[in-house]
Parts: C-alpha cells; structure tokens; sequence
C-alpha cells in the first residue's frame, strides 16, 4: 500500500475509433439466462458495428440450444463449445472465432455497466499492456457485516495496490480483456 500510494492512479481513455472487441460468453445455463446477458452486453456504449458477442455452450451440460438463442443482431453468434465439454473448452471454441483486436470475457450472471467495454478496450491501447480485469461490485449485504463483503473489500483494496504499483497478479474472471494476439 505504501509503494502504492506514491503512484497516481492510471488513467486510460476510452475505445479508440478503430478498435474491434469480441465479447466471449462461455455458459451451461438455461436460455433465459444467457438471452438477459447478451441483452446486458448488447447495452454498451461501444459501438455495435465494431462489436461481436460469440456466445459458446457447453457442449456436455448445456441448458440451452443455439435454436433458443435466435432473434438477436447478426453481431451475435451462438456456438456450442469443443468436447468434451467445459467453461475452458468453451472459450477455446471461441477463441477460434474471435476476431476482434480486444476479447472481452463474460459470465453468465454477472452484469456490465454500459461503460465497461468501452473502458476495457480503451486500457489496452496502452502498448505494455496485455491483459486488464474490471470490477466486481456486490450487492448490498442485508447485514451490516457480511463476511464475503468484508473478504471482497480486501481482496479488491489489494489488487488496487498491486496494480498501482506495477501490475495486478490475476484477473477477475468475469469481467476481464486480453489483446487478441497474447
């Protein structure tokens, strides 16, 4: 904290003009639950024309069919993940498919801002940066003091510090860009 605290906080721009992202959703939930989070990506601020969203199920435990996952843009493509089956399995399979400069990784029921893309993709302009994670925000804790509250307020303190610093040694994984090329 106290190397940290002698380093202003990094400030990235936004996406710049040419920047492609492809968004990555690997999942094994029911239909429902996938079609509310490609609606919450399809709700970014990012330009949608230089967007795809490549959502891979599982292809051993899937809730859902790409036939139930119809009726979205043609920037939205459903694939079904690589045997024999799996969450890396799935982001492998579409990984073969991205083709945007920046990949975004998503999860199933966590939501994004309509900013987080656009600030993901803005902080991998920086040329020695190769990988960025966003924030997780809990919901409000019914008590006043809820252990995960208080584990995740340390957790999240401590990879502000680390990556003041220098860098931050993990992502998290629900919310996280890598260059398409590393």
């Amino acid at each position: 904290a106290m190397l940290a605290g002698s380093r202003p906080p990094a400030q990235y721009p936004e996406a710049g003009p040419t920047q492609r992202v492809s968004v990555v959703l690997a999942s094994r939930e029911v239909a429902e639950v996938i079609r509310t989070r490609i609606a919450n990506l399809l709700s970014t601020r990012f330009p949608l024309d230089r967007l795809e969203i490549i959502v891979a199920i599982d292809a051993r435990d899937s809730h859902a069919t790409p036939e139930e996952l119809t009726g979205f843009s043609d920037n939205v493509r459903v694939i079904i993940g690589d045997a024999p089956g799996g969450k890396a399995m799935g982001v492998n399979a579409a990984m073969r498919q991205a083709t945007g400069d920046v990949v975004v990784f998503a999860d199933s029921f966590q939501s994004f801002t309509p900013d987080t893309i656009p600030r993901l993709a803005g902080a991998l302009q920086a040329p020695n940066t190769g990988a960025v994670s966003g924030r997780l925000v809990l919901a409000k804790a019914e008590d006043r003091v809820s252990p995960i509250h208080l584990y995740w307020g340390y957790e999240t303190w401590l990879r502000e510090c680390e990556a003041r610093w220098h860098s931050c040694v993990g992502v998290f994984g629900p919310v996280n860009a890598i260059r398409r090329e590393l």
